[in-house]
């Protein structure tokens, strides 16, 4: 047997490694898990120009990087996974760094120096220097200094972060990006959902105040997907083995009142509900690695939008939890998973508890809006099921009016199909959309459709108020 070497060219392996499922703000987010283990109490990004092209700049004044340290971190990979690492260290795979940039740029340049240095060290990863070998590109003073320069002016011009002379340790510049069509998208995302997203990921960074996160002039505000208003349940399990814990809390009732998006700012995201925010929040350290979603441990349903649910790993359970490179996905573990599926049963019971306490759903006070009601609102664990009060004055007094067989039945048709459509859109969260629809399925004869066309309704017109 003999052995030859089959090394994998460059172009190829970069372009692919880059594809683990980044999106900006992920990639972004793992620039800053960088920032945060070398200690930086500040991070700038801001986008602008250099030489008429859209470029990114990243910085932060965290310990920096010697030369050789530096250097070193530009491999790929530059550490092993089974290295031990400080509890502090939001890091694993030693790919971060050139993964998450390569997945939206074709030209990396890093430069750095440690606190105690007084000069700058540079290097550029460049894929049109990667044809054949690994040709990563030193910088020299001038080049060093070009990017210095152009960053402190774009950063001074546009009066972007703090106002404190903080001296940046690492820059990282994205120049060829290729992931967003077109200026404007890329601005957008930028401003809305990169932010959203590094305001979430780092609430508990930016709430402790050991961080700043300047976006362009726009320093981030963390926001806590569990408020000191949401009430904690009984259960907080805590796994010796394994050393993490799980703990389930509810919204208050009083949120489902709740209809502006500036009252509801506390509880909600800009542009999600309260069934966005649902389900389970998963913390390694205080970095939030997934959220959202029940990881297919039960499904969604109206009341269990008031119930999330929080878990707590360190940076030792990346395996147990399967986290992905791009840090924005994870599994909940076999040996835990029965478990864990019926703390979110528990919870689920509990959020129904709080859903229903207060609805008006008894008899007495049906009773005594049966003749007020448009419409009789049924709440159970299907979620809120209307159907049409017929015993409403107006709606009494509109149907004896018309003596008509046939214009009774349209007009019986006709408020069907709305109520039909309400519940389907008031259900769209849940799994009952199809039993909703089948139960408020109005039976329609062949004769009732031909008396229907005499009185001068259309083929369309019938489809649609059936549909």
């Amino acid at each position: 047997m003999s052995l030859i070497i089959l090394r994998p060219k460059p172009l190829y392996f970069i372009k692919s490694i880059a594809e683990q499922g980044y999106q900006l703000e992920t990639a972004l987010a793992d620039l800053i898990d960088n920032s945060i283990t070398a200690d930086a109490s500040e991070i700038n990004i801001f986008s602008d120009e250099i030489e008429n092209n859209q470029c990114l700049f990243i910085s932060d004044n965290g310990s920096g990087m010697s030369n050789e340290i530096l250097l070193e971190a530009l491999r790929m990979p530059s550490q092993s996974m089974e290295n031990k690492r400080s509890k502090n260290d939001l890091g694993r795979f030693g790919l971060g760094l050139k993964t998450a940039s390569f997945s939206q740029a074709r030209k990396i340049t890093v430069i750095s120096k440690t606190q105690n240095q007084s000069q700058y060290y540079g290097y550029c990863w460049d894929l049109k220097n990667l044809e054949d070998d690994w040709n990563i590109k030193r910088l020299n003073t001038e080049e060093i200094n070009f990017y210095l320069t152009t960053y402190e002016h774009k950063k001074t011009r546009s009066n972007i972060g703090s106002n404190t002379d903080s001296k940046i340790s690492t820059l990282i510049i994205w120049e060829e990006l290729f992931k967003e069509t077109s200026l404007e998208e890329f601005q957008h995302s930028l401003t809305f959902t990169v932010r959203d997203h590094l305001s979430l990921v780092f609430h508990r960074f930016l709430d402790k105040g050991t961080i700043r996160i300047f976006l362009g002039n726009f320093e981030l505000k963390g926001f806590n997907p569990f408020p000191d208003e949401m009430p904690r349940l009984q259960f907080n399990r805590f796994y010796p083995n394994d050393s993490f814990t799980v703990q389930g809390y509810i919204l208050p009732y009083n949120v489902l009142k709740l209809r502006s998006e500036s009252d509801m700012s506390k509880w909600t995201m800009p542009g999600r509900n309260l069934s966005d925010m649902e389900g389970i929040y998963l913390y390694r350290g205080d970095r939030l690695i997934y959220y959202g979603g029940w990881a297919k441990l039960h499904r969604r349903y109206q009341h269990l939008k008031l119930g999330r649910l929080m878990i707590n790993i360190k940076n030792t359970h990346d395996d147990l939890f399967q986290i992905n490179v791009a840090k924005s996905t994870m599994q909940i573990p076999k040996i835990y998973s029965h478990q864990i599926r019926e703390i979110i049963s528990d919870l689920a019971e509990q959020t129904k508890t709080v859903y229903f306490q207060k609805q008006p759903n008894s008899k007495k006070a049906a009773h005594l809006d049966l003749y007020r009601n448009i419409m009789n609102k049924d709440i159970n664990e299907k979620g809120v099921i209307f159907t049409l009060n017929e015993e409403n004055d107006a709606y009494k007094i509109l149907s004896e009016a018309v003596q008509s067989h046939t214009l009774r039945k349209l007009l019986k048709t006709y408020t069907n199909n709305i109520i039909k459509n309400l519940n389907k859109y008031t259900n769209i969260d849940n799994g009952y959309i199809e039993e909703i629809q089948e139960n408020n399925t109005q039976k329609i004869s062949k004769e009732d459709i031909d008396n229907f066309k005499k009185l001068g309704l259309t083929d369309y017109d019938i489809m649609q108020l059936l549909n």
